[in-house]
Order: structure tokens, then sequence, then C-alpha cells
């Protein structure tokens, strides 16, 4: 239930970008939401919990099951932005001359080094990527994969005059030190602004 709970707490905040907030409005350092305790976030007015159900084979008579692998993914996001919370922090600042760790590498796999994609909590082979789901460390905000853009790199111009590359851009922006800034761009479904279907705004009936 504590994995439950942790993953809906990350996962609706993250797509409404609120994983990252500042204590007071004078305050210009953010906090990464999860870190502190969390029961401010359950009301029991209106309290539920979503949970996310594993692909059924419809040739099969299987029945709904709990992607607990999903969930598990979610916690572990929750614990390296714990540990990182001050890199996350510092990005959504804009402080420079950081670089974002990396947790885990599959150099020395035998895989070639063109086929891995590197983020700041792991490394993933290129194969895996397209769908798959993604955190900005340095705004707290939930994407998707939708492809890969080949023939590109951080090291690219970038498409207004006011930076050099892509590589330029978030450090002058975010504070982001790309570690692999060679490795190619890919490009992302926004997934922080869901329409929200447990509240009717326009006071129509449902």
């Amino acid at each position: 239930m504590a994995k439950a709970k942790l993953f809906q707490e990350f996962f609706f905040n993250g797509l409404f970008g609120k994983l990252f907030h500042r204590s007071s409005p004078a305050t210009k350092q953010r906090e990464f939401l999860l870190t502190k305790e969390t029961i401010q976030l359950w009301s029991q007015s209106y309290m539920y919990l979503v949970l996310p159900l594993e692909t059924l084979n419809d040739s099969n008579n299987e029945s709904w099951t709990i992607n607990w692998r999903g969930i598990n993914s979610c916690v572990s996001v929750v614990e390296f932005l714990k540990k990182n919370a001050l890199v996350g922090a510092q990005h959504c600042n804009g402080d420079t001359g950081n670089s974002l760790p990396s947790r885990t590498s599959l150099s020395g796999t035998g895989c070639n080094s063109s086929q891995i994609f590197h983020f700041a909590d792991s490394s993933v082979d290129a194969k895996n990527i397209t769908d798959m789901v993604v955190v900005a460390i340095h705004t707290g905000k939930i994407y998707s994969v939708y492809e890969v853009l080949s023939d590109t790199s951080a090291e690219s111009p970038f498409e207004s005059p006011q930076h050099n590359t892509y590589a330029e851009y978030f450090q002058k922006k975010y504070g982001v030190l790309l570690m692999y800034p060679s490795q190619p761009l890919v490009r992302l479904k926004q997934n922080h602004n869901p329409h929200n279907l447990l509240v009717n705004f326009n006071g129509e009936e449902t």
C-alpha cells in the first residue's frame, strides 16, 4: 500500500508539474514535494487510489492485475529524487555548473555505446526507449518518449540564434550541464496538461 500511494503521489503531481515547489512566495529555493511527510496530500473528503494495470491478452482468460513493475519504477525515481533533491532544486533555480549523476551504467556489457541512452538515474537500450515515461529533473514534469531524432545531438545548432547549441541552451537557461551531449535528441510528448475527468469545469451534466 505504501508503494501504491507513493506511485499516485509521484505520478499525478508529476502530470501537473507539481513535484517541485517553493515553501513560500519569497523563497527562491525549490523543494522536492515528496521529500517530507505527504499526509497533507490526502484528504478523506475526496480520497481515491488509481493504479496502473497490466495489459491483458484477449486470447487468454486473464484477470486484471496491478502493474507492480510500473509502480516500482516510480518508487525508484522518487528515491533517486530524494537523494538528489538538491540537484533538481538547483536546476529549477537556474544555478549553473552542476552535472546530473548517473546511477546505472551499461558500459562494459558488450553493447555499442551508440545504442545506449544515458539518463540521470539509469541507462536504457535504444530499442526500448520509445513510449518510455521520463521525468525532467529540472522541472519535475512527466513526458513520454515519442521518437529518437537520429542525426541530432545536444551539440546540434539550436533552433533560435540566442544559443549556439542545445547543450548551451540547457546550461544557460536551466543550469543543466549535460554529461552525454553527443547522444541523439529525443522528441517528447507532453503529459503534464491532462484533461481532468474528475472535475466538471463547465458546469455541464456528465
